[in-house]
This record gives structure tokens, sequence and C-alpha cells, in this order.
């Protein structure tokens, strides 16, 4: 497989654990959610968690300054309606100098969009991927997680951009 055949599966995995477990047939993993604010709005069915927010998962680090997570209609559990490990992610807005880290890739970005129901992750506002000395940038990253493939957009103004380094040959001794 060639580099920039790796590096291409290697970025849209990336996101994979973000798809939800339950398609997948495993358990759920654990959530931390760390936040100088939080507000929930029932009526919404949302909740915005605003400055130095940061999102831990097993194999995946997200920081942000806003995160906006929207649950489908009805998802919640309790009295309160509030939602819990049964309540459905719909979407995941992350803006505000987004990073995300999982392995040894750091994704970049002004904006990323998670929709749940197409398993797809979108970056936008200068998005980049990076591994290493490596790096693929565009107008818009988008992750289609249930079909394992990415795509990059670019325009006249942000083009696609593939760097990469080539592993040195080895000498034959």
């Amino acid at each position: 497989m060639s580099t920039r055949s790796y590096l291409f599966c290697a970025l849209a995995l990336l996101f994979l654990s973000m798809v939800p477990h339950s398609a997948l047939g495993q358990q759920q993993p654990s959530t931390s959610i760390t936040a100088l604010n939080m507000t929930y709005s029932k009526e919404a069915s949302e909740a915005v968690f605003e400055g130095q927010v940061h999102v831990v998962r097993p194999n995946l680090d997200i920081k942000a300054q806003r995160m906006v997570v929207t649950f489908a209609a009805g998802a919640g559990t309790g009295q309160t309606n509030m939602p819990g490990p049964g309540g459905e992610v719909e979407k995941i807005v992350a803006t505000g100098d987004v990073v995300i880290l999982r392995d040894e890739y750091t994704g970049r970005s002004g904006k990323a969009t998670y929709i749940a129901d197409q398993e797809m992750v979108i970056m936008e506002r200068d998005p980049v991927i990076i591994e290493g000395e490596n790096s693929l940038s565009g107008n818009v990253i988008r992750f289609y997680l249930r079909d394992n493939r990415s795509e990059v957009v670019g325009d006249s103004n942000q083009p696609v951009k593939l760097f990469f380094v080539s592993p040195a040959e080895e000498d034959n001794q």
C-alpha cells in the first residue's frame, strides 16, 4: 500500500470511535466532558458546553471552546428528562480552536460537526489532519465512517494539499 493510500485510510479511522457503539454491537465506553459552563435546554433537546471544553473517550480526545450536543427527540431518562446513557445524540457541533486527537493523528479546524444518523464528521474553517510530518488540508474534510472513506474538498482559495514524507529507502546489504 502506498504512503498516500495509507494516510487516507488512517485519516478515515481517526474518527471511528465517534461511531455509535450500539451500531457496532459493543458496550458503550465511558465519556467524560469538562467545561467552564454547561447549559441544558429540555425544549431544544440540547446541551451547550462553553469554555475549555474537553471530551475524553477511549482513544479519542476532543478540545474546543464551544460544543453543542443535540439529542434526538424524546431522548432522555428519568423524571427530569435529562439526556443519559439511553439518550441518542443527533448532532455534535464543536467550534473555536477544535483539536481532535486520536492515536498519532491530530485534527485541527475552526469547526467540526458530527452527524450521527449519517455517521459523518465534517471539518471546516481551515481543517488539517497531521500525522508526524505528514499533513492533509483543504476547504472541507468529510469522514464517512460507515463507508470507511474520507473526502477532502478544496476551492480556488483553499485547494487540497497533501504533504507527506516518504520513508527512507532501506539499504540492501
